[in-house]
C-alpha cells in the first residue's frame, strides 16, 4: 500500500496484460460482404475457386505461338494471318491455324493454342494480317490460370479488417456474405457539473466540454457510432443511474472524469456500489494515473481522467486496444514502438512513464528523429493536436539527451 493506505499504482505494461486478460471476444455473425466495411474477419477466407479463373492477357495485342514469330524485329517483321478477335466477356475458344494470330483485348481469354501475347505497339495491323515486329516468349503478358490463388488457397485471415481491397477481393472470390466480429457496443459518460457544450453560455467557473466531442470523435475515427453519449453533473444518484443503464446495454462503458481523489470523484466508489468488480486504479503513467477499469459479468467499464490530455492517452493505451481485441482485430504495425533519434533535451520529476508528445522528422542521414513539442500539461490540447506520436520516457529515468534513441509509439486515431 502506498502512503495514506492507498494501493500502489500500477505499471502500464501490467494493466494494458489486465485490460487484455479481461476482453470477450465478440461472438461471430455472417453479413452481407457490402455491410462488412471496418469490421473484423472471423476466419480464414479459402478461395473457392482458381484466380485468375483462366488464362487472359494482360494487354491488347495479338495471341500467338511463340515459334511463328521466332526471329522477328522491326527491320525483318512476320506476317501472319489474322484469326479470329478474343475480347472480354466474348472469348475465342476455337483452334488457330498455322501462322495465325488472333486480335486479343486486355482481361480477354487467351486461346488454347496461343502461348504468347504480342502487344499491339509492336503489330501493324493490315486488316487480313498483322505484322509482327517483335519475338515473344512462352507466356509473354499471359496471366495465368490461379497465379494468385489456387482453389483452396488462403486469401484473407481472421483478425483483418475489412478494408474496400478486401470487399473487392471478397467479390472476386464470388462471395455474397463473410463470417465477422461486430464491432463492441460502447457508452459513454462525461461526469462534471462544470461542463458547457461549444455554444452554450458559460457561468462563472464553467468550461468548455472538449472530452465529448473528443471521445466520440476517437469512437468514430475506429468504426464505432457510440450507443450513447451523455454528460451528467457530479452527484451520486444521476451518475449511478447513468452508469447502472450503460452497462446494462453496452459492452463497453466509458466514463470520463470523477476517479481521482477528490471530494466530487464519485465514479469508482458508485461502480463499486452497484456492483462492479474492480481490476485496477491508479497507473504510473503521465498523463493519465487516475485510471479505473472494472468490469461486471462481461460488461467493461474504463474510467478515464477527466482532463483532455489525459482521457484521449488514455483511450489510446487501455481502450482502443481493448475495443480492437473484442472484435478480433490483430495488431497493425503501426502498433509497436519504433526508435528515433531525440532532437531536444527532455526532463521530468515523476516515477512514472510519461507519454511525450512529439513530431516525427528525418535527419540528414535520413534516420527517424522526434521533436518533444512545448505544453505537455495533462490539460494543454494544442500539443495533443499537433503531435503524431508520444515518447516513452521510461519510469525510473528524469532526463533524455538530445541525440539519444528512443522509442516512440506513433498516435495513430485510426482503425488500422
Amino acid at each position: 500500500m502506498a502512503a495514506g493506505g492507498r494501493p500502489e499504482m500500477l505499471e502500464v505494461g501490467a494493466a494494458q496484460k489486465i485490460v487484455l486478460g479481461s476482453v470477450p471476444l465478440l461472438r461471430a455473425k455472417s453479413v452481407a460482404v457490402d455491410e462488412a466495411l471496418g469490421l473484423t474477419l472471423a476466419a480464414d477466407v479459402l478461395a473457392p475457386e482458381p484466380i485468375p479463373l483462366f488464362d487472359s492477357s494482360a494487354m491488347d495485342g495479338f495471341a500467338l505461338r511463340c515459334a511463328d514469330v521466332a526471329g522477328a524485329t522491326e527491320e525483318s517483321p512476320v506476317s501472319l494471318d489474322m484469326g479470329a478477335l478474343s475480347r472480354a466477356g466474348a472469348p475465342y475458344t476455337g483452334p488457330m491455324g498455322a501462322r495465325t494470330a488472333v486480335k486479343i483485348m486486355t482481361g480477354a481469354m487467351v486461346p488454347p493454342d496461343a502461348d504468347a501475347v504480342v502487344m499491339k505497339e509492336y503489330t501493324d495491323d493490315l486488316g487480313e494480317t498483322v505484322l509482327i515486329k517483335r519475338a515473344a516468349a512462352p507466356g509473354d503478358h499471359i496471366r495465368r490460370r490461379g497465379e494468385e490463388f489456387a482453389e483452396g488457397d488462403t486469401t484473407l485471415f481472421a483478425g483483418m479488417r475489412v478494408t474496400p481491397p478486401v470487399i473487392g477481393l471478397l467479390a472476386t472470390l464470388g462471395f455474397r456474405e463473410v463470417l465477422v466480429r461486430p464491432n463492441p457496443s460502447v457508452a459513454l459518460i462525461v461526469t462534471g457539473s462544470e461542463l458547457k457544450l461549444p455554444g452554450e453560455e458559460l457561468a462563472p467557473g464553467q468550461i468548455r466540454d472538449a472530452n465529448s466531442p473528443a471521445l466520440v470523435a476517437a469512437l468514430r475515427a475506429i468504426g464505432i457510432e457510440p450507443i450513447s453519449a451523455e454528460r451528467v453533473v457530479d452527484e451520486k444518484e444521476t451518475i449511478a443511474s447513468s452508469l447502472g443503464a450503460a452497462l446494462g446495454r453496452a459492452d463497453v462503458t466509458i466514463t470520463v472524469g470523477g476517479v481521482s481523489v477528490g471530494d466530487f470523484d464519485l465514479v469508482k466508489d458508485v461502480a463499486e456500489e452497484i456492483g462492479v468488480e474492480t481490476l485496477f486504479w491508479r497507473i504510473a503513467m503521465k498523463p493519465g494515473k487516475p485510471n479505473y477499469f472494472g468490469k461486471k459479468g462481461d460488461a467493461l467499464l474504463f474510467g478515464l481522467p477527466g482532463n483532455p490530455v489525459s482521457a484521449l492517452v488514455s483511450f489510446h493505451q487501455l481502450v482502443r486496444p481493448a475495443l480492437r481485441a473484442m472484435s478480433g482485430r490483430t495488431r497493425g504495425d503501426n502498433d509497436s514502438p519504433i526508435l528515433a533519434r531525440l532532437e531536444k533535451d527532455i526532463r521530468k520529476r515523476t516515477h512514472r512513464l510519461e507519454f511525450v508528445r512529439g513530431r516525427l522528422g528525418r535527419g540528414g542521414g535520413g534516420e527517424i528523429t522526434v521533436l518533444p513539442l512545448t505544453g505537455q500539461e495533462s490539460h494543454k490540447l494544442g500539443a495533443l493536436g499537433r503531435a503524431d506520436c508520444v515518447i516513452l520516457f521510461p519510469r525510473d529515468e528524469h532526463r533524455l539527451a538530445a541525440g539519444e534513441p528512443v522509442e516512440v509509439e506513433r498516435l495513430d486515431w485510426s482503425a488500422s
